[in-house]
């Protein structure tokens, strides 16, 4: 009976080491580095029109297909309500991670551009 419970406390602790262990996924996203304050980024302006031409496609982030939606009526309020952006750490943003090196950066291929949507969350993803 002892080594019946030997072995279960064995088959136990190797169950969780492989389970803590085994579903770890490591993003590495690069840093922006600049000196002094981020520039000034229009969301209607300047993010607004990068989504639309390169995200909002048939299939893709629009009505009936994934969220968030970046059709120009929804995004912001997708983007911002959805839990896409994050103001406090902003290399952290969901949409910032999928553009740059994540899954989506192909639809988005200018660094530019990329840049241009971190400024805009760090600078607190202002609805201008």
């Amino acid at each position: 009976m002892k080594k019946l419970f030997v072995i279960a406390g064995l088959f136990l602790l190797t169950a969780t080491g492989i389970s803590v262990t085994g579903c770890y996924k490591d993003i590495i996203v690069p840093t922006i580095t600049q000196s002094g304050p981020p520039p000034s980024v229009s969301f209607n302006n300047q993010i607004l029109p990068i989504l639309t031409t390169s995200c909002a496609k048939s299939g893709c982030h629009v009505p009936g297909g994934q969220t968030p939606f970046m059709d120009s009526a929804e995004a912001y309020k997708d983007l911002i309500n959805g839990g896409f952006v994050n103001t406090v750490v902003p290399n952290q943003s969901i949409i910032y991670q999928e553009l740059n090196g994540g899954p989506m950066e192909v639809n988005i291929p200018s660094q530019a551009d990329i840049n241009l949507i971190y400024y805009w969350i760090e600078n607190g993803a202002p609805n201008n």
